[in-house]
């Protein structure tokens, strides 16, 4: 949607109002879909900087300055929080014991992983990997790597229960970029250079339901820029659906021909 001054169409009825009230009424509908301001577009146009390359170009209004979307992205992390609790809590239990009593190590693997602005912060996940496993990006860990539970674990993302702790904390968000390793120095810059880094990572999001990892990271960076540039409460919304209907996936172990799968 582009919107200048004056409103047009069905907004039109905005154009009696104050342009504070009529900016604050006017929120609730940029938080839906991606919007962008005419002073923008003609900025774009007009300006003297020639673009070169064959990429493409998103001009949006950035949703982080929408109050509006914030507080519903906040509520809504809360409210998915307190569900997964309410509805789930009977499986921590039993699932931090079978970890356990599988492999030697703690139930619940504590991690750090990059965050908004590019700041650490500690990822929580029932261990789904055996104690020592290098610091790497799933796709270049040993599937040996990966217990039995583990990878049952992984199969049905029971292993990302304990990232409600995130949620609360505000470290990361219901829908956003998938937080990498530090020791992923390809995907953070990757993510620096589209502009991604100030989002603040997700459990899932439009990669995970298009089948995008890490192992690809200038892929992934342009797969979350686009959803950067296009996001809304509508394809938030989508993507959470989707990832209920079972398309959002964690990152694959690859296996090779010299590489035994899991068990």
């Amino acid at each position: 949607m582009v919107y200048g001054r004056r409103w047009a169409g069905r907004l039109s009825v905005l154009n009696v109002l104050p342009p504070r009230v009529a900016n604050t009424l006017f929120a609730p509908i940029a938080a839906l879909k991606p919007v962008v301001h005419v002073n923008k577009i003609a900025s774009f146009v007009l300006s003297s900087v020639q673009e070169s390359g064959s990429h493409d170009i998103c001009l949006f209004d950035d949703k982080d300055c929408n109050p509006f979307y914030r507080a519903v992205r906040r509520c809504g992390d809360f409210a998915a929080g307190l569900i997964i609790v309410c509805l789930m809590w009977w499986l921590y239990l039993p699932i931090w014991a079978l970890v356990r009593l599988q492999s030697s190590g703690p139930g619940i693997f504590a991690q750090a992983r990059v965050g908004q602005g590019g700041k650490d912060f500690t990822c929580y996940k029932f261990r789904t990997m055996k104690v020592g496993t290098p610091q790497l990006g799933t796709h270049e860990v040993n599937p040996s790597s990966i217990t039995v539970i583990g990878s049952f674990l992984r199969r049905w993302k029971l292993d990302e229960l304990p990232q409600v702790i995130n949620l609360f904390r505000g470290e990361m968000t219901l829908v956003g970029p998938r937080p990498c390793l530090p020791e992923q120095t390809d995907v953070c810059l990757a993510r620096k250079e589209a502009g991604v880094d100030v989002l603040r990572p997700g459990i899932t999001g439009l990669s995970q339901i298009q089948d995008v990892d890490m192992s690809n990271p200038a892929r992934l960076a342009f797969s979350d820029a686009r959803y950067r540039a296009t996001r809304g409460l509508i394809l938030d919304l989508a993507i959470v659906l989707n990832t209920l209907g079972g398309k959002g996936r964690s990152d694959r172990v690859r296996i090779s021909a010299n590489q035994p799968a899991p068990l």
